[in-house]
């Protein structure tokens, strides 16, 4: 019955349209004489009325066109965010899997939703999630957990500290697959303003990462008295510049011609670590070299310095050094640039 009303209504309407551009004209030329030149006026008029009507009716419509594809476009984000949200959520559920293969498929699926999402907030959290992930998924102890229950084995009382049985157990295997993946799609993720990977305390023996890759900024600082373990590293070329790694434990990386400027190594212990190439400009090296030491490792490694050699900082005793220094013991710093900003 409305359509019906509506559609009468339109008609009416239309007829007043029609019989106004037909009486108008006549009722503003009616003092014109000549019939040949108010019929030409009339003309005219009518059919300036069309135009203009129709200029109308063309606003109009255009208005109703933006409008319409405004709600368009506000249907497909909710349409596109739902979308992502729910692959978002099965991304997660699947982290959480016994699997190891549907696990790695989340990590993937978490990059590739931070490459759609347009929210820095919804990328930040995608990053805190792969963090998190790592260092729980890297720490010692749930490896060992994780295995004994792998190998259908319950979990005995030791006389050793559970974790340091669990450090002993986990340095005779790689680092889990999910983890390295984890790793590896931290190191390759676009920049996000305000944004850096948090792998305080994680255990990442063994871990490589590809000369594309970086962790600009990230937090590699220990947690009580979990220190960030990346033994054996390859990081070669790797963007680590303002990274957090005081007190890590970086024995035999690789860290060749990385890029470690403004990096935080206080107490971090390079024991054994190749440095060569790598760039270490206002990186903060606390400790107290000795001068002898600091000049011999100039003149051998070809270290250009502008620090003079009352700020240069490391021990070389064999002993094991306290954590509040650098251990630099058999460290391969040739052309290691170390160039403080005046």
């Amino acid at each position: 019955m409305a359509w019906v009303l509506a559609g009468l209504a339109g008609l009416i309407l239309l007829a007043l349209i029609g019989w106004a551009i037909w009486r108008v004209p006549q009722l503003f030329y009616s003092y014109v004489s000549d019939p040949k030149d108010r019929a030409n006026a009339e003309a005219t008029t009518r059919t300036g009325i069309l135009a203009g009507l129709a200029g109308i009716a063309a606003l109009v419509s255009l208005r109703f066109t933006a409008r319409a594809a405004q709600v368009s476009q506000e249907t497909f984000q909710l349409t596109r965010r739902g979308q992502l949200t729910e692959r978002y959520t099965k991304a997660i559920d699947q982290l959480g899997s016994k699997t190891l293969d549907v696990r790695m498929g989340g990590i993937y699926a978490l990059e590739q939703l931070v490459r759609e999402f347009d929210s820095d907030q919804d990328q930040k959290t995608i990053v805190e999630v792969l963090s998190a992930f790592t260092r729980e998924h890297s720490n010692p102890v749930y490896r060992y957990r994780s295995h004994l229950e792998w190998l259908g084995q319950e979990k005995q009382e030791q006389p050793v500290p559970e974790k340091r049985l669990a450090i002993e157990h986990v340095s005779n295997y790689p680092l889990p697959g999910d983890v390295q993946a984890a790793i590896t799609v931290l190191g390759r993720l676009p920049l996000i303003p305000a944004t850096q990977a948090d792998l305080m305390g994680a255990y990442l023996r063994s871990v490589r990462l590809q000369p594309t890759n970086h962790l600009v900024g990230a937090q590699l600082g220990p947690v009580l008295d979990d220190k960030a373990n990346l033994s054996e590293a390859k990081l070669v070329q790797v963007d680590l510049s303002k990274a957090d790694l005081h007190q890590a434990t970086l024995i035999k990386a690789k860290l060749d011609e990385a890029n470690l400027t403004g990096a935080w190594l206080a107490g971090a212990d390079l024991s054994g670590a190749h440095l060569r190439g790598a760039n270490l400009t206002e990186a903060k090296l606390v400790g107290s070299w000795s001068t002898e030491f600091g000049t011999a490792l100039r003149r051998r490694a070809g270290i250009r310095s502008h620090f003079p050699a009352k700020t240069w900082s490391a021990r070389t005793s064999r002993r094991r050094t306290s954590p509040r220094f650098i251990s630099l013991e058999q460290t391969s710093l040739q052309w290691t640039w170390l160039r403080r900003k005046d």
